[in-house]
């Protein structure tokens, strides 16, 4: 497969999980099954036509409201539609037509969504974190299974626990949401007082891990 054709499906692979992803985070923090009933506009709860449920396209084609109801549908469908796509894109490029590729876009998919429902009720919930953990560490022994040794999947979980790790809490996460919780206050935006959503910030550190982990270890290392 070549570089481009790879770039290509990740893109629109990435679109149309983005596009899932709206409803993932629209329906876990409302205990709602994220298969049924199908997509429908929240307002006129009308079930969405096939083109309705185009990624990025419908949204602008209906200029950004539903077609039912004309309620005003949020900018942050496409915006996450599109951040998915770009951070498959990104993942992509980083590992090429390799076997780790599909793990890693499982992750970055499960962290928008963590992050979403983050922001948007400051919970983790485990319908998510658990399905993306086992599904990105049995996508993990593809490689091992793929090819003559151990060494592909080795370095993968090495990759993947520092992701995981990241995610978790440690250095990344803590030093992002330090420095724009600071920023923050001192914009009087939030005050002392008031919860800043940190899934986020993990997030953005297990993405920085996954994209840049080995360039960051080399700086530390001094090499």
């Amino acid at each position: 497969m070549s570089h481009s054709v790879l770039l290509g499906i990740c893109a629109l692979v990435g679109l149309v999980v983005g596009s899932f992803l709206n409803v993932v985070v629209w329906r876990v923090p409302r205990h709602e099954s994220i298969v049924r009933p199908g997509s429908h506009c929240p307002n006129c709860e009308t079930e969405l036509s096939p083109f309705e449920n185009v990624p990025v396209l419908a949204w602008l084609a209906l200029r950004g409201r539903c077609r039912h109801c004309q309620a005003r549908i949020s900018a942050r469908y496409p915006l996450v539609e599109i951040l998915t796509a770009a951070l498959w894109v990104g993942i992509g490029q980083r590992f090429g037509a390799t076997w780790e590729v599909p793990a890693y876009c499982v992750l970055a998919a499960g962290l928008v969504a963590l992050s979403l429902i983050d922001l948007d009720h400051f919970l983790l919930p485990n319908r998510v974190l658990y399905p993306v953990g086992f599904m990105f560490a049995g996508l993990m022994l593809v490689p091992a299974a793929v090819e003559p040794s151990w060494t592909a999947y080795l370095r993968g979980v090495e990759g993947g626990a520092a992701a995981f790790l990241v995610f978790l809490g440690l250095f990344l996460g803590f030093l992002l949401g330090a420095v724009v919780g600071s920023a923050l206050i001192a914009l009087k935006l939030r005050t002392r007082k008031q919860p800043v959503p940190f899934g986020p910030f993990m997030a953005a550190g297990a993405l920085t891990a996954i994209y840049a982990g080995t360039q960051l270890l080399d700086l530390y290392r001094g090499r």
